[in-house]
């Protein structure tokens, strides 16, 4: 058959299939990998970490310089905070994390140890002292019990609403742990030898010693919600709760102060009815506070109680372990009372927490400053009546 030299069409003679060309070689590009979010965290953490060494390490130089120890050990538990904020964002460092974690209950063992010392030294055989040591190497026992991560999980999965708990909620948890033990060691010590840590010392509440305190609740708080690891200021504010209170709000701010000069009132009546011994205890000490300082100092106190305790324990704490848990903390600090007065306080502190989560912990900041401002005002003036 010859060949025809019939001109046919590019896709070829009919009724065949068209012709497609191989496709043209072309190396691939060689493109760098984008940097991914966990990158980026683990370099932001990376860099807080570094701000966290140096704010903890200048203000711990000036902690010393100026002798205000509580100061240092509260940029310590911040650090250890921060640390542990950053564990959740580089990689491999979860077992920093962990020791974190262990070092907090370890730190906590020497100290009850260290208070059973030292209250055979000073108490000697005061009848109390024996089964107050057997408490202190007990709640020691416990805290050398539960340092195994199963235990710190399982101390935690209460508050983890379902999930598993994550290292700061775990670290959260074991401090309170230890903050409930030793708080229980420094109530007898205040109640049975006063002059044993200086408790009742009026320099207690001079200016340096309230400033840095306030100092100190306001970096532990931005410690334990990650500033500088994992938010910047404005999101750390944000989880903290410290926003602007707006105009509803203030109706909480008014009805909250109110409320607690209420359940104050009733408190006393009830405690000077059925536990007249415990009302005079208490009261005493709110006369001789109120008493040992002038209007100024008295404004300074009701700012940096009401902003520190605050912003740590309703802005930091309660989110995480919720309004019961973070009253018991919040009157277990208040050594200075007797068990009916720390079983108020935590009424006032269940209070302050149901305001907190209606509004947001200015709010509470509010109600708190302006109580304890009123509150001690009001003793300081029936003090110089009576004089």
């Amino acid at each position: 058959m010859e060949e025809s030299n019939q001109a046919y069409p590019p896709g070829g003679a009919p009724g065949t299939p068209a012709f497609t060309p191989p496709p043209v070689y072309t190396p691939p590009l060689i493109v760098p990998p984008l940097e991914s979010a966990d990158d980026n965290l683990a370099v932001r953490a990376r860099r807080g970490m570094v701000m966290w060494l140096v704010i903890t390490l200048v203000l711990g130089v000036a902690s010393v310089l100026l002798g205000q120890p509580e100061l240092g050990a509260t940029l310590a538990l911040g650090l250890v905070f921060a640390v542990t904020q950053a564990a959740g964002c580089i990689p491999g460092w979860r077992l920093i994390g962990r020791t974190m974690e262990w070092l907090v209950q370890g730190a906590g063992v020497l100290m009850l140890i260290y208070f059973a010392v030292l209250l055979q030294m000073i108490a000697g055989e005061t009848e109390f002292v024996h089964p107050l040591q057997i408490y202190l190497f007990a709640s020691a026992a416990l805290l050398i019990a539960t340092i195994h991560p199963r235990a710190g999980d399982a101390m935690a999965r209460p508050f983890s609403r379902g999930a598993a708990p994550d290292p700061v909620l775990v670290l959260t948890v074991r401090t309170m742990l230890v903050a409930v033990l030793l708080c229980v060691p420094l109530w007898f010590a205040y109640q049975r030898i006063p002059d044993m840590l200086g408790l009742q010392d009026a320099e207690l509440f001079g200016a340096g010693e309230l400033l840095t305190s306030l100092a100190g609740y306001a970096l532990l708080a931005l410690a334990g919600v990650g500033w500088l690891v994992r938010r910047d200021v404005r999101e750390a504010f944000r989880r903290l709760g410290v926003e602007r209170v707006a105009g509803w709000q203030w109706a909480w701010v008014i009805l909250g102060t109110a409320g607690l000069f209420a359940l104050a009132n009733g408190g006393d009546w009830f405690q000077s009815r059925f536990f007249p011994d415990l009302f005079a205890s208490d009261r005493r000490f709110d006369e001789w506070l109120a008493g040992s300082m002038g209007t100024p100092q008295i404004l300074l106190l009701s700012l940096s109680a009401g902003i520190g305790e605050e912003i740590t324990i309703r802005g930091a704490l309660q989110p995480r372990v919720g309004i019961v848990a973070a009253a018991l903390l919040f009157a277990a600090m208040h050594v200075q009372y007797s068990w009916l007065g720390i079983a108020f306080i935590f009424v006032f502190g269940a209070a302050l927490g149901w305001i907190r989560s209606r509004t947001n912990t200015s709010a509470s900041v509010l109600v708190h400053v302006l109580y304890d401002m009123s509150a001690l005002l009001l003793t300081s003036a029936q003090n110089s009546n009576t004089v």
